[in-house]
């Protein structure tokens, strides 16, 4: 922590009113608490990346990648065909 952050720090917790510092406390709680969930978010995002992902460039590699991850076989695909046509 820089020293001018801990000076003001101090300053806060030796000259603020208790409500100053129950401020103070709540923001560094809710600084601390999103920084540690946005960490959290990229480990478990980076956890779920596909070994070959940047191949997956069209939508039916993705399909069949997925059914290979899963294990699952894929259903049969028909062509699309809009209605009325």
């Amino acid at each position: 922590m820089p020293d001018a952050v801990r000076m003001a720090l101090r300053d806060v917790e030796v000259l603020g009113a208790t409500e100053d510092q129950h401020t103070m406390m709540r923001a560094v709680a809710r600084a601390v608490v999103a920084t540690h969930y946005e960490v959290s978010r990229r480990r478990v995002a980076e956890s779920m990346r596909l070994d070959n992902e940047a191949d997956l460039a069209m939508d039916d590699a993705i399909l069949e990648e997925v059914f290979r991850a899963t294990g699952h076989d894929a259903p049969a695909l028909t062509p699309y065909s809009p209605v009325g046509n």
